[in-house]
């Protein structure tokens, strides 16, 4: 973090945007240790994944394998997620798992949502350690199964129904919108020479997100 950002005010924070393991760990070790200059770091260790489904598309798409260090929380089976969920649990401070698939990827950004007990199975895992579980979800479906899992957060929510907005277990799975991402993609990819697929779900999501944040507020 950048030191004017820490002079603004801001002491705290997550990282919920990397695939690479144990990132998010080595950061905080060094900011703790005086080697760095950074907030109190909420992080998280590896990204439980039954498939590889939010970036490994990416690296197949570009006829590459797909590094050791971004695959470490891939898993094939109920068993393996929970044990992939408890080693970045052991390791961390919070967790976070994939419902649904990703904008910058092949696959689509999850309007059928993913397996519901392997994310009960991660939310598990976090909540009898005490931490706190993010939910990456875009479809409608995914979102229902994270919340109904009982993650804590919900991330992008991007094609949130109005039975999820108004779901009372939705209280205690609060949604993050982040609403800026579509047009900082757009302006920051645009010239990476992304495939076309991407951007046109960037310009959809963006678009349907800021729907579902404007009708979850109205609701409130």
């Amino acid at each position: 973090m950048p030191p004017r950002r820490l002079g603004a005010g801001f002491t705290t924070v997550r990282n919920v945007g990397t695939y690479i393991a144990w990132t998010d760990r080595d950061l905080r070790d060094a900011i703790n240790q005086g080697k760095a200059i950074g907030p109190a770091h909420a992080d998280r260790g590896l990204l439980p994944d039954d498939t590889g489904r939010a970036v490994g598309p990416r690296y197949r798409r570009a006829g590459k394998d797909i590094p050791a260090i971004v695959r470490m929380g891939v898993a094939h089976n109920g068993r393996g997620i929970r044990a992939k969920a408890q080693e970045a649990i052991d390791g961390a401070r919070s967790a976070e798992v994939i419902a649904s698939g990703a904008v910058l990827a092949t696959r689509c950004t999850g309007r059928t949502g993913d397996d519901p007990e392997e994310i009960a199975a991660v939310a598990a895992v976090a909540h009898a350690a005490g931490r706190k579980l993010a939910a990456h979800a875009h479809g409608a479906q995914s979102n229902k199964q994270a919340i109904l899992a009982g993650a804590d957060t919900i991330e992008h929510a991007s094609y949130i129904n109005d039975e999820d907005i108004r779901s009372p277990r939705r209280t205690t799975s609060p949604c993050r919108w982040n609403v800026y991402n579509g047009g900082l993609h757009r302006h920051r990819r645009a010239a990476a020479a992304l495939p076309a697929e991407f951007l046109r779900k960037n310009i959809e999501t963006t678009e349907v997100q800021r729907q579902g944040f404007t009708h979850a507020l109205a609701a409130v």
